[in-house]
């Protein structure tokens, strides 16, 4: 969880949940620079991204997988049998990753992930899966791994790891992706015999031994051989995108569900019987992107919406949003968009999709966004995504602060996450949500479905203040941390001090923080280049705040008093010495303005009324 400081009224807090962590995998420092297909390379740190030419010969017509570290910092890139740094050169000990000769991974559909390895910082797995045409290691996984403290912090592979050359499993086709899980992450591949998948769960020391073993899909088993496997980004669901050279009939989409907590896959359905090379789903998970193979003008990427209620309408939903190339891979980028080739293979055109949540036309099909400079092409591939993390919450309660809430209102309402169950309150309550009166931590612990504990403390310290006023100087009647003033609700650039100089009239406004939490008060200046002895010399006093059935005012001038709800819409008035009996208001922020004799606005008060 992140701190989230600041000063609440009325409050419904959620607490946030691992797929919300899940989400920022794709957009992680590690996904920021890719390289792939033939010297080709996209630099997303930069807006737009920008499109350069590498230094690595061997082309990957297919997979491939590159990494950078936690500062976009480009480590290295694979295809699967060779390894090269971030100068483009192999390591020293990069190549023959799968023992085999040749290339084997060359043209494999998923060739090569890339995972840190748990608990180890600077060390990184790389799984590798030669393609099925190459008899002799067809289907064999393998793993190496890379330490980027040799080579002189350019990375080389580690000779000594138990693993290398060592083949892990075999009869797999070519489909290989990583899904976060709870704690851990699983490598998910799919079985060339009629067993379907296979879910590996990640350690420090490699695989575990037995992986989870899910039954197969609907179509028949040789169907599966070739195209990719992804996961949603919350890592719910998963999707099997089916093809065959020959855009046979029986290839097809297919959609599962996936546990993080357990490795298993469920619920397989049919979504098209079309051939399919990938697909991806969209940021928020509610769209999928699919692309069907057919000849070089009619292949084209097609959107599903998956947030209708029912399957039927899902398939129903099905819309055509522009042409492309007849085998390519669709990747959500850093940049939250969706990018494939335009061209079939050896081609220097990406296509985009610019906004992938939207529905239909809205999303922003564009066939040519970016041109690869140079002799860089891209084949039918993009790298995989690194998956870095995933952060499910506390193991168990602590008293680390998740979430710092400083309500001015009696209660908040602390709600665990839509779909969250087993949930456990620090109170004992089983409900989703409870209300929290009293300062102190709190904490709810739930599944959802990874088991997660969250944190919140609530404290009621922040003192009572207000904007003063000296000449042209605005201050503050209690110091704070931080500040941050503003003019008609637009900040003002390096306005942080305690003190502002206003040169022109207009409503002034300051935010200001005090131990994590903070708060923000107005004030109307009505004459900024000559303030008038009255504006110099008034004096309020409002108390007390909060405030429950009255509220007192007074001044030492003879001034008009209004009370005004949160639309400006008068509710009560006094003047001068009064109290204002505020029985019947509903709980909640108003604000108090006081006036002259002649109308003349001075000051502006904001001011809580307790329940």
């Amino acid at each position: 969880m992140t701190n989230r400081p600041g000063i609440f009224s009325g409050l419904f807090i959620s607490v946030l949940f691992m797929a919300q962590m899940a989400n920022a995998q794709f957009s992680h420092p590690a996904n920021k620079v890719w390289k792939f297909g033939r010297y080709a390379g996209i630099n997303f740190q930069t807006n737009p991204p920008t499109p350069f030419q590498t230094g690595i010969p061997i082309a990957s017509m297919e997979g491939a997988a590159s990494i950078c570290d936690a500062n976009g910092n480009f480590l290295f890139h694979t295809e699967g049998t060779n390894i090269w740094n971030a100068n483009d050169v192999l390591m020293p000990h990069g190549t023959g990753l799968t023992s085999f000769p040749n290339n084997p991974t060359v043209s494999t559909s998923q060739s090569a992930v890339i995972v840190p390895v748990p608990d180890s910082a600077g060390q990184y797995f790389v799984f590798s899966l030669p393609e099925w045409s190459f008899s002799a290691s067809f289907g064999k996984l393998f793993v190496n791994k890379v330490r980027m403290s040799l080579n002189n912090g350019l990375g080389d592979v580690d000779t000594g790891f138990p693993l290398r050359h060592v083949i892990l499993d075999s009869l797999y086709n070519e489909k290989m992706t990583v899904v976060p899980g709870c704690g851990h992450s699983w490598l998910l591949l799919y079985k060339r015999d009629t067993t379907g998948f296979r879910a590996h769960k990640i350690t420090k020391d490699g695989l575990e031994s037995n992986p989870v073993v899910s039954p197969p899909g609907l179509f028949p088993n040789k169907n599966y051989r070739q195209g990719m496997l992804k996961a949603s980004h919350d890592g719910k669901l998963l999707v099997n995108s089916l093809f065959k050279p020959n855009i046979s009939a029986g290839d097809g989409v297919e959609l599962y569900d996936f546990d993080p907590l357990t490795g298993v896959v469920s619920n397989p359905r049919i979504l098209d019987s079309m051939s399919s090379f990938s697909a991806e789903f969209s940021p928020d998970n509610s769209k999928l992107y699919v692309h069907f193979a057919g000849t070089l003008t009619t292949s084209a990427v097609y959107q599903y919406d998956l947030t209708l209620p029912n399957w039927a309408d899902v398939v129903a939903s099905k819309t055509l949003l522009g042409y492309c190339s007849a085998i390519t891979d669709l990747r959500l980028a850093p940049d939250s968009m969706i990018y494939f080739n335009r061209q079939f293979q050896n081609t220097n055109v990406i296509g985009r999709i610019n906004q992938p949540n939207l529905a239909g036309a809205a999303a922003g099909f564009q066939d040519t966004v970016l041109t690869l400079p140079g002799i860089a092409k891209v084949y039918y591939g993009f790298p995989q995504t690194a998956i870095i993390e995933n952060n499910t919450g506390d193991s168990s309660f602590n008293l680390v602060l998740d979430t710092l809430l400083c309500p001015i209102s009696d209660s908040l309402t602390l709600s665990a996450p839509v779909g969250a169950y087993d949930i456990q309150w620090s109170n004992g309550s089983t409900t989703d949500s409870i209300r929290a009166w009293e300062a102190g931590t709190y904490y709810v612990s739930y599944s959802a479905p990874c088991p997660a504990v969250d944190t919140f403390v609530i404290r009621r310290d922040f003192p009572q203040w207000f904007i003063t006023i000296n000449e042209t100087i605005l201050g503050t009647s209690y110091a704070f941390d931080t500040y941050q003033w503003y003019k008609g609700g637009q900040l003002i650039q390096g306005a942080t001090n305690a003190t502002y100089e206003v040169l022109e009239n207009g409503v002034y406004s300051v935010d200001v923080g005090l131990n994590h939490c903070a708060d923000t008060q107005s004030y109307l200046v009505t004459s900024a280049s000559s303030l008038d002895d009255l504006d110099r010399n008034v004096t309020i006093a409002v108390y007390p705040v909060p405030f429950k059935d009255e509220l007192m005012v007074q001044s030492n001038q003879a001034l008009n008093f209004n009370l005004l709800d949160v639309l400006g819409r008068k509710v009560l008035s006094v003047t001068q010495k009064s109290a204002l009996n505020t029985t019947g208001l509903p709980a909640g922020i108003y604000w108090l303005e006081a006036r002259t004799a002649d109308g003349r606005l001075l000051r502006v008060k904001k001011v809580i009324r307790q329940e």
